[in-house]
């Protein structure tokens, strides 16, 4: 597999890439007994991360593992993000869980994660999503 960053061989994202493979599978019954959905769609194949989303009631919630591109040891973070859409823009409201770990960090603590950002998912709000971006086009769903 070949690397799209700048920070990381060929050799190490095809290991990563393997070893965050390990991970989905190992999540794959928390999603499904939570009803959250895997997104395999948008930079799955070249990129380095699970990206996770629901949509229930009025709010969407995602919550993403990720690679930090930079110099020295892999690291990764996870965060979640909870939205919803007008038709001019989006509410959001976002917090990081796990900042600048290494990938072995995630696969005894990734469960719990999850499991604390569906409680701040239910926990939140509306009226507790103050952060706005305006759509410069339509949303594409």
């Amino acid at each position: 597999m070949k690397s799209i960053y700048e920070n990381l061989s060929d050799q190490k994202f095809t290991k990563l890439k393997l070893e965050l493979g390990k991970l989905e599978e190992k999540i794959i019954p928390f999603c499904n007994e939570n009803m959250i959905s895997l997104d395999r769609e948008r930079f799955y194949s070249e990129g380095l991360g699970i990206n996770l989303h629901k949509q229930e009631k009025e709010l969407n919630y995602h919550s993403s593992l990720f690679y930090l591109n930079n110099k020295g040891a892999a690291k990764f973070s996870f965060g979640i993000l909870i939205s919803y859409d007008t038709e001019k823009g989006r509410f959001y409201k976002r917090e990081t869980l796990a900042e600048a770990k290494p990938l072995e960090y995630f696969d005894s603590n990734i469960i719990d994660l999850l499991k604390q950002s569906l409680e701040l998912y239910h926990s939140w709000h509306k009226s507790d999503l103050k952060e706005y971006i305006e759509f410069t086009s339509p949303p594409n769903y």
